[in-house]
C-alpha cells in the first residue's frame, strides 16, 4: 500500500513539474506569429467613359469598379468618390443659385 501511494505522489509530482518547464517542441516560433504580408490595395488610375457606363481602372488596365448609366445615382457617386479619393458632398453649381429678393 505504501508503494502505491509513493507511485501516485511521484506521478502527480511529475505532472506538476512538466507544467513549469516549457516543452521546446511546442513553443511558437516568432515567424509563425507575424501576420502574412498582404498586397497593397489597387489604386484607381483612370476613369473610362464608355458607351455602356463608367469603368475605374488601375495602372495595368484592370477594371476595379464599373457602373452603368442605369445604376442608382448613390452607387455611381460612391464608386466615383472612392476612385477620386474625395468625400461625398453637395455642391451647387453657381448657375443654380436663386437671386436674392425673389
Amino acid at each position: 500500500m505504501l508503494g502505491a501511494a509513493g507511485v501516485l505522489i511521484i506521478s502527480l509530482g511529475g505532472c506538476a513539474s512538466k507544467g513549469d518547464v516549457p516543452d521546446p517542441g511546442t513553443s511558437p516560433s516568432p515567424a509563425a506569429e507575424e501576420p502574412a504580408p498582404t498586397d497593397p490595395p489597387a489604386v484607381a488610375a483612370s476613369i473610362l467613359v464608355r458607351s455602356d457606363g463608367l469603368q475605374v481602372v488601375d495602372l495595368d488596365g484592370n477594371v476595379l469598379e464599373s457602373v452603368t448609366y442605369f445604376d442608382p445615382i448613390d452607387q455611381v457617386v460612391s464608386v466615383l468618390s472612392a476612385a477620386t479619393g474625395s468625400s461625398r458632398g453637395r455642391a451647387r453649381h453657381p448657375s443654380m443659385r436663386t437671386p436674392r429678393g425673389r
